[in-house]
Order: C-alpha cells, then sequence, then structure tokens
C-alpha cells in the first residue's frame, strides 16, 4: 500500500514539472522568450500547485492535460480529424478529474 501511495506521488509530482515545461514552450512560441521565463516561474512557484504536486491527486494531470487541450484546439486545422481530436482531449481531461 505505501509503495502505491509513493508511485502516485510520484506520477502527481511528474505531472506538475510537466506541466512547468508545457507552459515554458507555449509561452515561448506565443511571446517569446522573456514571457516564458516570467510563466514558468509564476507556474512553478504557485503555492497550490506545489502543495498538489506533494500528494496523489489528480490536479497536476488535468491542469497538464487541459492545457495540452487548449493549446491544441488554438492550433489546430478545421478539419474533422482536427475536431475528433480535440473531442478527445476533451473527453481525457473530464475523465482525469472524475
Amino acid at each position: 500500500l505505501f509503495r502505491t501511495y509513493l508511485l502516485c506521488r510520484g506520477v502527481s509530482a511528474c505531472f506538475g514539472v510537466l506541466l512547468v515545461g508545457m507552459t515554458l514552450r507555449i509561452a515561448r512560441g506565443l511571446h517569446g522568450e522573456s514571457i516564458a521565463l516570467l510563466l514558468g516561474s509564476i507556474v512553478a512557484l504557485c503555492p497550490l500547485l506545489v502543495r498538489d504536486s506533494h500528494f496523489a491527486t489528480t490536479d497536476q494531470a488535468l491542469a497538464c492535460i487541459t492545457l495540452l487541450t487548449v493549446h491544441y484546439l488554438t492550433t489546430m486545422r478545421y478539419s474533422w480529424r482536427g475536431y475528433l481530436i480535440g473531442g478527445f482531449l476533451v473527453g481525457i481531461a473530464c475523465g482525469v478529474k472524475y
């Protein structure tokens, strides 16, 4: 039971690190390096995100997949395939939390 808890905490922390990296990458593409570093440091030092990364919660995974979904939906090509992938990502984001 303790190993499972540690594994869940590790996965939650990995999603937190991934969230910072995704924020940096998306912000760098949209606004440049200085804004990306500012946003990355804000996400990395946000008290709620840091706290939730230490516990086995789904909040980090939800934030990470939601950021991925919003990024995809704002940069996708308007085709049936794009709509299907966008709908799939929205479903995954909803399913992660509940």
